[in-house]
């Protein structure tokens, strides 16, 4: 199957090359955007479970926890579009919040393998990856 080299703007103006099309900007973001949400949902989706099991906490706290990491999650894109819109600008907001991101995961990774550490630096390091995460995600959203 031949892709055509080129690619029509919507506007209807000049066909754009494909080359154009995916920049390493473009492509930068992609896998970014891509991992994020990879890792975002992959560990949300057993998030109670390790709060009950891993760390300890009871259903009632472990469910508080989850929607407040759900909560902060989806209300950081608004400082992450404020930065981006009024200093940072969009790709470095990208690249600073990604990389506030993995610092969060690295913590958070910290916290739930670091079985040498008393349950409260645990709960304490997987918080901390927790809110990381969360404001991270924010950023990668404007």
């Amino acid at each position: 199957m031949n892709m055509p080299t080129k690619l029509r703007q919507s506007n209807g103006s000049a066909p754009v090359s494909r080359a154009e099309f995916m920049t390493p900007v473009i492509l930068c973001i992609l896998v970014t955007e891509t991992a994020e949400r990879v890792c975002y949902f992959g560990f949300r989706a057993i998030l109670v479970l390790y709060f009950m099991n891993g760390l300890e906490f009871d259903e009632e706290s472990s469910i508080a926890l989850f929607a407040y990491v759900s909560c902060l999650a989806y209300l950081s894109p608004i400082l992450g579009a404020l930065l981006a819109d009024g200093f940072l600008g969009r790709y470095l907001t990208i690249l600073y919040f990604g990389v506030l991101y993995t610092v969060g995961m690295i913590v958070l990774t910290i916290g739930a393998f670091g079985t040498s550490y008393s349950t409260s630096v645990r709960r304490k390091l997987t918080l901390l990856g927790l809110f990381l995460v969360c404001i991270g995600t924010g950023g990668v959203k404007p």
